[in-house]
């Protein structure tokens, strides 16, 4: 609310500065002060403003011709339905039309060649523009070039006036600089990156309809870029050293309070059709030239200091929810990648890495690092309110003043020592056991979210995996992935799926041999001393007598000799026990019970696989779920709401309540 207040006071002011005290403040300006310029005003733009007013194109295109050519921009007029409304209208009524898609802000000289080119192939007769500033403007200039024997850039060039154009009609889809009604335009051309613009009586639309409801679609950020570009245009006219234009200055004022005032009522809600309204009248006003009676020399030195100010402030004022939404992707080491305020779906919004106003560092949804860019961890705002509240940065957890999870010992944004990537409130990456500031175990020396280096596989707070015994921060000791003996394939501290933490063979007293998950048959499965819940100690398959076989507590034992396996089964055949798991060694089933003898398992489900159960807790332990069950109705209806077993395999795959 401040930003808006302080918008209409520097309005007030600068109304008051720059216009009744422009000789005190610009001594040399008072020679010469004119009055009330003589002028004769024509617009013949018909505009048709309100609900469904695209409804009368065809009565209003019938008169100029059959043969239409349809300018567009891309796929959004698509999306809000607007082009099957206009070419249905346009086949119902047997005219013939050819497209131009394609057209981009700042539009270029080459879309306008390649319509002149469609006009004269095809004998167009009149030329429909639906969308904004962009897509006029390359109508226009298309109209303006059909009947140039020359190249259509030569008005641009030397500005002669053409003998005849093209009528062009407008469908609004974006209420911005106002080109559906007046008779400028701007170009730019490829070669040289020359943007110029032209102007022509001749080139004013014979309509323009104006529609509200099509702006609703319009992400809040489009829409105040196309407010700060009215306001630019309307300031344009508002300031001058010309005296008695008060008819003119009160329209100028007026607009620009209906803009601002019903802004901030459009952002809160964007499809409120009274606000979108007075937000699209303006447009259909300011280019007119109906305010546009006086002489324009003080604005060089006013105007641009202004304009600048005022359209920051309705940009920050109204856009900003979680950073300054029009300062986007902001790259920080210079390598053509960003890494602040991160627009992933390109809607104007921050998506990650949002920073405070002009910052450079992260403030809100923070991604791991400046280069692991794909997913949110830290500082997360789940309840969309623009302040974190989830696995926060630089937490004290035992209130002594000092950082105990995800602490930026670097003051750039990022978490880089004791970082909780899983939100669990522990650290699970560049680990600070002793407390002195520096990692000790579980060090992720790749910046990719995964340790590789001081692995601390049983949580002991000593390193058992990749130690870097020297300490120059490279793993020089029990190495992950080690070819023992020299046939290239992994012997030890296997990393099988590619997380740079071992998975087959484990050493974890780093003696050269395998402690945990042990792959003795060579198939690249372990198969021995199976750490289920990943603690450091062998659950299942142990070899308690290290002659390095099983001999207790084995995969697919049969207890009942029905032929039929009962206790550690391993239903897919990697070797791993998947049901009725004996975590214990007391030769009960622990995890994933299979009570109904069904060969699925049914009670004690362990979801994330930590050894531990999380669905149809059998608490009591009577051989029954009664807790947490899956395939839960809690509403009522009929349909399932909680832990939603949706493929029948006895499992949770939905709506998991963990």
């Amino acid at each position: 609310m401040i930003y808006y207040k302080f918008l209409a006071f520097s309005l007030e002011i600068y109304a008051y500065y720059g216009k009744i005290k422009a000789t005190a403040l610009y001594p040399k300006f008072q020679k010469g002060m004119k009055n009330l310029n003589d002028f004769t005003y024509q617009n013949k733009t018909k505009i048709v403003f309100g609900r469904n007013s695209e409804n009368q194109l065809p009565q209003l295109i019938k008169e100029y011709g059959s043969k239409i050519l349809l300018v567009y921009g891309g796929e959004s007029i698509k999306e809000i339905g607007l082009y099957d409304r206009i070419t249905t209208m346009l086949n119902e009524n047997e005219f013939e039309y050819f497209e131009l898609s394609g057209i981009v802000p700042n539009p270029r000289l080459r879309k306008v060649y390649e319509g002149i080119d469609i006009c004269r192939q095809q004998n167009i007769e009149f030329i429909l523009a639906v969308g904004g500033g962009s897509v006029i403007d390359t109508a226009k200039a298309i109209a303006l070039g059909f009947s140039y024997e020359g190249d259509v850039w030569d008005f641009f060039e030397n500005r002669n006036e053409p003998e005849t154009c093209l009528p062009v009609g407008v469908v609004l889809t974006i209420p911005a600089a106002g080109s559906e009604s007046s008779k400028n335009l701007v170009i730019t051309k490829e070669d040289g990156l020359l943007k110029r613009g032209y102007g022509s009586e001749k080139l004013r639309p014979q309509f323009a309809i104006m529609n509200p409801e099509t702006t609703y679609s319009l992400p809040f950020y489009q829409t105040a870029c196309g407010i700060s570009d009215m306001l630019a245009h309307i300031m344009e006219r508002y300031f001058t050293k010309t005296e008695h234009v008060d008819v003119s200055d009160r329209l100028c004022e007026g607009l620009m309070r209906a803009i601002i005032s019903n802004a901030k009522l459009v952002k809160q809600d964007p499809e409120t059709y009274d606000e979108r309204a007075e937000i699209y009248y303006p447009v259909a006003v300011f280019n007119q030239d109906i305010e546009n009676l006086d002489n324009k020399t003080l604005k060089k030195i006013i105007m641009t200091i202004i304009i600048i100010i005022i359209i920051l402030l309705l940009i920050i004022g109204c856009c900003t929810s979680k950073g300054p939404h029009f300062w986007m992707n902001i790259d920080i080491n210079k390598d053509e990648i960003p890494e602040v305020n991160l627009d992933v779906d390109d809607n104007g919004k921050c998506d990650a890495n949002c920073s405070k106003w002009f910052s450079k560092k992260p403030h809100i949804n923070i991604t791991y690092s400046k280069t692991k860019l794909d997913e949110v961890f830290f500082n997360i705002d789940t309840d969309g309110d623009g302040k974190p509240d989830k696995n926060l940065i630089n937490q004290d957890i035992d209130g002594d003043g000092k950082c105990d999870l995800n602490c930026d010992t670097d003051n750039d944004g990022w978490p880089d020592l004791n970082v909780d990537i899983d939100s669990d409130g522990k650290p699970d990456i560049n680990i600070d056991v002793d407390g002195d500031g520096k990692a000790d175990t579980n060090i992720d020396t790749n910046n990719n979210a995964k340790p590789d280096m001081n692995l601390d596989i049983n949580k002991d707070g000593i390193p058992d995996v990749n130690v870097d015994k020297d300490g120059d921060g490279k793993a020089d000791w029990n190495k992950t992935n080690t070819d023992a003996d020299g046939d290239g394939k992994c012997d030890l501290n296997c990393d099988d799926d590619g997380d740079e933490w071992p998975d087959r063979n484990i050493d974890l007293d780093g003696d050269g041999k395998s402690d945990l998950n042990i792959d003795t048959n060579g198939n690249g499965k372990p198969d021995t001393n199976l750490d289920i819940n990943k603690d450091g100690h062998a659950d299942v398959n142990v070899d308690k007598d290290n002659d390095g076989k099983a001999d207790w507590n084995k995969t697919n034992t049969d207890t009942d000799g029905d032929g039929k396996c009962d206790l550690n089964c391993d239903d897919d055949g990697d070797e791993w026990p998947d049901r009725n798991i004996d975590i214990d060694g007391d030769g009960k089933p622990d995890i994933n019970i299979d009570t109904n003898g069904n060969g699925k398992p049914d009670t004690n489900l362990d979801i994330d696989k930590d050894g531990k159960p999380d669905i149809n807790v059998d608490k009591d332990k009577d051989g029954k779920a009664d807790w947490n069950k899956t395939n839960q109705d809690t509403n009522g209806d009929g349909k399932c709401d909680l832990n939603c077993d949706d493929d029948g395999d006895e499992w949770p795959d939905r709506n998991i309540d963990l």
